[in-house]
């Protein structure tokens, strides 16, 4: 839950404990808490994943996919 700060400054440790240089986040959806995805609220999430890379001296990608549709392709 990359929207509760205590977590990601668990996160930030174990990440400068083993020295990582990139993080990969697969997927946006799983780390948002009770936050939805469009809201303004979203960007708490991204300033801690920012503060996480800055904090870290590391790279941090997150990945999101895009609901599937009913119908095309």
């Amino acid at each position: 839950d990359a929207s509760d700060r205590t977590i990601v400054l668990d996160l930030e440790k174990f990440v400068g404990h083993y020295g990582y240089g990139l993080v990969i986040i697969d997927n946006l959806s799983l780390i948002t808490g009770d936050i939805e995805e469009n809201s303004g609220d979203m960007s708490l999430v991204m300033s801690h994943l920012r503060h996480l890379s800055e904090e870290t001296s590391s790279a941090v990608v997150v990945v999101h996919h895009q609901r599937k549709s009913s119908g095309g392709i």
